[in-house]
């Protein structure tokens, strides 16, 4: 999944980190 963290609202962000962690 790509995703642009620019198109990505702040909100999702935080999810991003989150998410970050489940890939690694």
């Amino acid at each position: 999944m790509e995703y642009n963290e620019d198109n990505l609202p702040i909100k999702h962000q935080s999810i991003w980190e989150i998410v970050n962690s489940y890939e690694t």
